[in-house]
């Protein structure tokens, strides 16, 4: 014998009875009506290859957006559209309604349509997604705690504009002395270096590497004089060396200066210079120059002597700084500070979570090395890597460590905010960001979107 469906009578023919084809299309005519009664007229999800004008209606991330100009297209753009529902579309013919109840930890959200409900269990809570980068940006964050905001600490070296610790170096004074002893007959002390003319030439070859843009002005500046064993054919000069391997001369010596001599010279770079080196004009001449206070500067004018310095210095952070902002306006929103100084001092390398509290530090500083074993990469503050290289005596070092330390500091709750969010911080590092979304706002989306209340 047949029976019944609770809610909508559907026939349901016993075990023993042959199915009846009349029985199963009153059961789909029923489940028609209904189903026709219930609906929901929603628009189609927006596509990127179709064009779009005023008053068209596309659904997109769950809502529904009316079209505000002509021949939208592409990558969806949302000052090309304002939000809409469907009962302002003119779907009015069903009534929605959207509510949620919590029954121990878990959430049961209804949603009924002209008065016929149908249950679904949701988490309260949900993951919704993570963000990573320099700058971290993410749709929706609900105005929710952020299960995670973490980034990355790194040391900052200070290279004066320079690629690396070497060219240029980090003073006023960008001759390295200390390169000419490189050269076959010439002695350094101090801040003078003396040698014959023709020793300072060295086949034309450039001494040092050296960058300075066209545009460029630089001082050069010494004080000479030779042994006046030759009175004529006997100057030197420094040339800088455009990367066509052209020269700019800012002066040269005189035949015979036996007395010391001030010499200075200004000129304007009018190519990329990249490096500088010496000549003389005759390689037969036997003259021996001593030359103090060789210096190479920015500007036109020179200044008083300093020596050349290549000191990069490393510095680290003992705190720092998330931002959260709408995109629409970065000025504005919550900035959240965290210290490490009290438990960790500076830090040149590591992570920290702002949620858990957990520092972790990777690099340590050496402010002074002294032969210590290092691992196979560091950072100098005044030396090159290389492999199997150590650093000079003195210098500043951050290097690896085998094992990262942890440190436990105060947990900061860290708040997303309603709408699309950026996170970054003023570490110098990476930002990642985990947040959550409460499933109301999953839930008010559906009663927008079906035109409804919740």
């Amino acid at each position: 014998m047949a029976t019944y469906t609770d809610n909508y009578n559907l026939i349901k023919p016993s075990y023993s009875e042959i199915a009846d084809v009349a029985t199963i299309n009153t059961n789909m005519n029923t489940i028609d009506d209904i189903m026709h009664s219930t609906q929901v007229s929603l628009a189609p999800a927006y596509d990127s290859t179709e064009t779009y004008n005023i008053g068209d209606v596309v659904m997109y991330e769950l809502l529904m957006y009316k079209c505000k100009e002509n021949g939208v297209t592409g990558t969806w753009n949302a000052s090309k559209w304002e939000r809409t529902t469907a009962s302002e579309c003119g779907d009015s013919g069903s009534d929605v309604e959207v509510t949620q109840i919590q029954t121990e930890g878990k959430a049961i959200a209804s949603i009924a349509v002209d008065g016929v409900s149908t249950d679904i269990l949701v988490p309260e809570l949900k993951v919704y997604g993570e963000a990573s980068g320099s700058i971290a940006e993410f749709d929706d964050g609900s105005n929710k705690p952020m299960s995670k905001c973490k980034i990355d600490i790194n040391a900052v070296q200070d290279l004066h504009g320079y690629n690396s610790p070497w060219v240029g170096g980090s003073g006023k004074n960008k001759f390295d002395i200390s390169k000419m002893a490189e050269l076959e007959g010439v002695t350094v002390s101090g801040d003078t270096f003396t040698g014959l003319a023709r020793s300072f030439f060295n086949s034309g070859n450039i001494l040092a590497a050296f960058n300075a843009p066209a545009g460029t002005t630089l001082n050069v500046s010494c004080t000479a004089k030779s042994d006046g064993v030759e009175t004529s054919g006997a100057g030197f000069a420094l040339l800088f060396v455009y990367s066509d391997n052209t020269t700019l001369r800012p002066w040269y010596t005189s035949n015979s200066e036996t007395s010391f001599t001030n010499h200075s010279g200004a000129v304007t770079a009018q190519k990329d210079i990249v490096g500088y080196k010496f000549a003389d004009y005759n390689s037969g001449v036997k003259n021996t120059w001593t030359v103090k206070n060789f210096q190479i500067e920015l500007g036109s004018t020179a200044t008083s002597y300093a020596p050349y310095s290549n000191i990069c210095p490393i510095s680290g952070f003992s705190e720092g700084n998330v931002h959260v902002s709408p995109t629409t306006n970065a000025q504005d929103g919550t900035t959240y500070s965290v210290s490490w100084e009290s438990q960790a001092g500076t830090v040149y390398g590591g992570n920290v979570d702002l949620v858990s509290g957990v520092l972790t530090v990777t690099h340590a500083n050496i402010a002074s090395y002294d032969g210590e074993t290092l691992p196979s990469t560091w950072i100098s503050d005044r030396d090159v890597y290389s492999v199997g290289g150590t650093p000079t005596t003195g210098a500043q070092v951050v290097y690896e460590l085998a094992t990262p330390l942890t440190y436990q500091l105060t947990p900061i709750q860290v708040n997303s905010l309603l709408g699309i969010n950026k996170v970054w911080n003023d570490t110098n590092g990476e930002t990642e960001v985990k947040y959550r979304r409460d499933i109301e706002m999953l839930l008010q989306r559906i009663a927008d979107s079906l035109g409804g209340n919740q």
